[in-house]
C-alpha cells in the first residue's frame, strides 16, 4: 500500500463517521415538545414534530432505531 492510499484510507475511516447523522449520547436540550426523539442509544432531532410520546425514529451509523418524541 502506496503512503497516499493509507492517507486515503485514513481520511476515509475518519471523515465518512462524522458525515453520518447518529443518535446523540448526551442528555437532550431543552426543547419544544414533540421536538426530540428520545431512543435507547440517544437522541436526535425529530425529523417531524408531533405529541410527546408519539413513535419516531433516529438514524444511527447500524440504522434506525425507534424511540419517543419528548
Amino acid at each position: 500500500m502506496t503512503h497516499f492510499d493509507r492517507q486515503l484510507a485514513f481520511v476515509l475511516v475518519t471523515v465518512i463517521p462524522m458525515l453520518v447523522p447518529a443518535a446523540a449520547a448526551a442528555p437532550p436540550p431543552n426543547a419544544p415538545p414533540g421536538t426530540i426523539c428520545v431512543t435507547p442509544k440517544g437522541w436526535c432531532k425529530a425529523e417531524k414534530p408531533g405529541p410527546p410520546g408519539a413513535p419516531c425514529a433516529c438514524p444511527t451509523t447500524s440504522g434506525w432505531v425507534q424511540g419517543t418524541l419528548k
